[in-house]
């Protein structure tokens, strides 16, 4: 942590993101995470450690944060990374694919956001995408054990947006399930669009 003497001048709002696994278990062909490819499950930093950088990035005036990675529902300690990030952060979200929520309720349920990749309701297209059989199944399931959660946090579902998995029907499909889930949709193509 900074001393007063240290600390600089707060300059407006600012975020911080923590990429606290570059491994995924899924192979998106569009994915951004430039660890792509690593199926490397070396950590080299502890939830002390995110304490330890949170503590002075809160000195900095962060109090905004995203977890993501690679998947970070592959970490084992997540929970024990979440708790440290929670108490200094006013917006605490996570990105994930989804398919390992329900084995992390204590984690999610101390999130503000949690944004999931939603790529089809065909688990065709979806295995087409993510080399991932059974996709929405797996990712609904878990969307819902999230929904009914204690103290569930806000859902997005990210949809990458392409001429198979956009159409017409499949956008509605996509709406009802965010209705079922209270959650909002984030569509992403040529731009960003919230539903």
């Amino acid at each position: 942590m900074l001393n007063e003497h240290q600390r600089p001048e707060r300059v407006g709002e600012m975020e911080a993101r923590f990429v606290v696994a570059t491994h995924c278990n899924a192979d998106c062909y569009f994915c951004l995470n430039e660890y792509v490819g690593s199926k490397s499950t070396k950590t080299s930093l502890t939830s002390a450690h995110y304490e330890q950088i949170m503590g002075t990035l809160a000195d900095l005036g962060v109090t905004k944060s995203t977890i993501s990675g690679g998947e970070p529902t592959l970490r084992g300690d997540l929970k024990d990374i979440v708790v440290v990030l929670r108490p200094k952060n006013t917006n605490l979200t996570m990105v994930s694919n989804g398919y390992k929520l329900a084995e992390h309720p204590e984690a999610v349920e101390r999130l503000d956001e949690l944004h999931v990749s939603y790529h089809s309701m065909d688990p065709q297209e979806w295995h087409r995408i993510t080399k991932i059989k059974d996709g929405p199944q797996k990712v609904n399931h878990n969307l819902f054990s999230v929904s009914n959660l204690r103290n569930p946090p806000k859902i997005k579902l990210n949809v990458v947006a392409e001429e198979q998995n956009s159409s017409p029907g499949e956008i509605q499909k996509y709406l009802a399930l965010a209705r079922s889930l209270g959650a909002q949709i984030n569509v992403f193509k040529e731009g960003y669009h919230t539903l």
